[in-house]
């Protein structure tokens, strides 16, 4: 399992190494996503409604901060 950590986080795993890659966790830290965006910029009313959404999410009781960093320029 270390193996997987390792690749995963990319620095050396101090525990692990007794436990052999299978099963769910061997599942979540082989996981690979690749994403291709489209060039298309996004219309300004949706951002805004995407942007509310994230807002209006919950932040358990210990309220805390969030930061939404909007980025336009390639």
């Amino acid at each position: 399992m270390s193996n997987l950590k390792e690749s995963r986080l990319g620095y050396p795993a101090a525990s692990g190494h007794e436990r052999t890659a299978e099963g769910p966790l061997a599942a979540l830290l082989n996981r690979r996503v690749h994403m291709s965006y489209k060039p298309d910029p996004i219309p300004e009313d949706l951002m805004q409604t995407v942007l509310a959404a994230a807002l209006s999410a919950p932040s358990k009781s210990d309220l805390q901060q969030i930061a939404i960093i909007r980025v336009t320029d390639k």
